[in-house]
């Protein structure tokens, strides 16, 4: 019953296309920031493992709420979620190595101040 439900579920998300996913973000208030060059020689493209960028998340200042992950569509409650992840840990996470861009929802939902 429970695969039965998930399975359900998943369908019920994927329905939905990039697209029409990256409107109803816009309009539920998400934006994304991207990553950002945190070391001098970080630049999009280079893959050098010892370049450094300060992580790209999702947020919604609205709500006050930020997501690692690319927010969530639920249809039946016509919400979109996040993932709960805390902002000012997202503000404050690097990673190493090159930039490159999840998807085109990304770029499509980027925030004012990005654009």
């Amino acid at each position: 019953m429970v695969k039965k439900l998930l399975l359900m579920l998943l369908i019920s998300v994927a329905m939905v296309t990039a697209s029409e996913l990256g409107q109803k973000l816009t309009a539920d208030g998400w934006c994304f920031v991207p990553p950002r060059p945190k070391s001098a020689q970080a630049a999009p493209g280079n893959t050098d493992r010892r370049t450094t960028w300060w992580e790209g998340y999702w947020e919604n200042p609205s709500i006050s709420e930020c997501s690692k992950a690319v927010p969530r569509y639920l249809p039946k409650q016509d919400i979109v979620v996040g993932d709960d992840s805390e902002c000012r840990d997202m503000r404050s996470t690097y990673r190493y190595g090159g930039y490159y861009p999840n998807s085109n929802i990304e770029t499509e939902c980027l925030c004012e101040k990005y654009k």
